[in-house]
């Protein structure tokens, strides 16, 4: 795509966004249309020009300056899509509810997820944005403020996972890193909630590789775990025995692309995957209880029994 279609497309972007007549701040802007805040600014100061309608500054409770659209005329706002896919609104509803939009009507789809953190306003900003900043031609590193002893990381942004148990977790590289498996598995739970959370940082070195290169599902135990292992921590095969009881239900599910199922003819299920690391494999397999029989590396069914592992 050349630089003046990238221009045009966040120009689009930006005119839905104001055509929708809301206050807005030059943040949520920049979000919104893929770009950097001093771009909204660029396009903002020749508004008439390019959106064909004027801009009112003011602000809001915060003290913070927001923009809404003057002068527009409704026949020219774009459509909104209504029907929005029932799976996407309620996946965006369990992982943001901060961000959800309130409906009159019950959804058709509920998603639950066990155990997932409860994210805040500015924590789904910083997920959103983190997640279109590799599809942008102006990608930059972008700096991000942690809750721990007001500490912050720089990193260049490559994907955003989704896992049932570490939750949201933002996957970067550090500006200093020269393969691409030295990636940084950042939890969203660990970024402050708060409105300057994540900053460009346009100034940073890129790694030493295109971050293209990167294929997070090779340098990842998905779906097993979305975190890197320790390396301190040692490392083993899976073999484990289900009963009866619990094949039928299991039979189907994914835990590591590695795996390899047997269903034996008496009912129970043989699941072998790995290797993995010892303390992730402990806590894995003890929740099944009694229903499970540890059959490979007996160092797995000793950190069980001694309960050496954290759930």
């Amino acid at each position: 795509m050349t630089g003046r279609a990238v221009s045009a497309a966040i120009h689009q972007r930006l005119r839905e966004a104001l055509a929708k007549g809301e206050p807005l701040t030059y943040q949520q802007l920049a979000d919104q249309a893929g770009c950097t805040v001093r771009s909204v600014r660029n396009y903002l100061a020749r508004a008439q020009d390019i959106f064909g309608f004027t801009i009112e500054k003011s602000r809001d409770d915060e003290h913070r300056v927001v923009v809404r659209a003057v002068g527009l005329k409704p026949s020219r706002a774009p459509s909104v899509k209504k029907d929005l896919d029932p799976f996407d609104a309620a996946l965006a509803s369990a992982l943001f509810p901060d961000d959800a939009k309130p409906s009159d009507s019950r959804t058709s789809v509920i998603v639950s997820f066990r155990g997932l953190p409860a994210y805040g306003s500015h924590q789904t900003l910083v997920a959103r944005r983190w997640a279109k900043a590799p599809k942008s031609k102006s990608s930059t590193a972008l700096r991000v403020a942690l809750r721990h002893d007001s500490a912050e990381v720089v990193l260049w942004p490559i994907a955003v996972v989704v896992h049932n148990l570490s939750g949201v977790v933002l996957i970067g590289a550090p500006p200093d890193a020269e393969r691409p498996d030295q990636i940084v598995c950042l939890d969203l739970a660990s970024v402050r909630n708060e409105l300057d959370a994540i900053q460009d940082a346009p100034d940073t070195l890129a790694p030493g590789f295109e971050l293209d290169e990167v294929v997070v599902d090779d340098l990842l135990d998905l779906p097993f775990s979305a975190l890197q292992p320790n390396p301190d921590e040692p490392m083993i095969d899976v073999h484990v025995r289900f009963e009866p009881v619990l094949a039928t239900r299991l039979a189907h599910r994914i835990w590591h692309r590695s795996q390899r199922v047997v269903l034996r003819r008496n009912g129970e299920l043989d699941v072998r995957f790995g290797p993995v690391p010892l303390g992730l494999a402990a806590s894995w397999a003890a929740g099944f209880g009694a229903g499970v029989r540890i059959m490979g590396d007996k160092k797995l069914r000793k950190a069980i029994k001694k309960k050496s592992f954290v759930p």
